[in-house]
């Protein structure tokens, strides 16, 4: 039996395109939640350069976009494994990182001269910035700017995959744990837990949340508002009397 082959296997049937979509789906579902327009640039951006781009462009912004999925899905792994990790450091370790998510997964990932030490993630994204310069080179500015929305959508996503991505590892971890040690036993943990949970903004406090509340209220009335604008600028003059 030869263990790394199976351990190969099992990553492999874990870390599948179908797990990368349903990471993809939660942030997309934020979004909508948030009221965010971000994706809808994102799209109207795809669209306005499928009519602009010449074919051989329509290539290059191809590539450049293979490349940026390929790097997302190195994301997934790569979180996934160091949100388990940090699940038993703060099990075993009495003092951990107080911000486990920056100081392990994007200050590693996002940062120079850290992610150089990713070989595979940094030569990817060496080539899909590659691509995204020669785009903007051949592209007038308002052009430009749609090449730049695409390439900031694929970074979010990147994000949104490393966020989701370690959250699931950790609590994965946190599974294994209450699998194997007495029912009751990682109270002493729901502190760490908390923390961790907030600084991936998937628990807030009252504070926060009413925040968001009001941030939410100003978003649907400004959207009501520019709505009711353009629909009584587009109904016709009522006929004079």
């Amino acid at each position: 039996m030869h263990v790394n082959d199976i351990l190969t296997a099992m990553r492999q049937r874990m870390f599948t395109p179908e797990l990368t979509n349903s990471l993809l789906a939660a942030y997309w579902k934020e979004l909508e939640e948030e009221d965010e327009e971000d994706e809808i640039e994102f799209q109207r951006s795809h669209r306005i350069l499928e009519e602009k781009l010449t074919p051989v462009q329509k290539d290059i912004l191809r590539d450049m976009e293979v490349l940026c999925a390929k790097n997302v899905d190195y994301a997934l792994e790569f979180a996934f494994h160091r949100g388990v990790y940090i699940s038993f450091e703060q099990l075993f370790v009495e003092n951990t990182e107080k911000h486990p998510f920056t100081e392990l997964v994007c200050s590693k990932i996002l940062h120079n001269p850290e992610m150089q030490t990713l070989f595979p993630y940094a030569s990817t994204r060496d080539q899909f910035n590659q691509c995204a310069s020669l785009l903007e080179e051949q592209l007038e500015k308002e052009w430009r700017e749609h090449v730049t929305t695409i390439y900031c959508g694929w970074d979010d996503r990147l994000y949104a995959v490393l966020r989701h991505g370690f959250y699931l590892g950790y609590r994965y971890g946190l599974y294994i744990m209450d699998q194997v040690r007495p029912v009751g036993s990682m109270g002493d943990m729901a502190g760490k837990i908390l923390l961790t949970e907030h600084e991936l903004a998937f628990t807030l406090t009252g504070e926060e949340r009413e925040r968001r509340q009001a941030i939410l209220a100003r978003r649907r009335a400004h959207r009501e508002n520019a709505s009711a604008e353009e629909q009584e600028t587009a109904s016709p003059s009522s006929p004079a009397t």
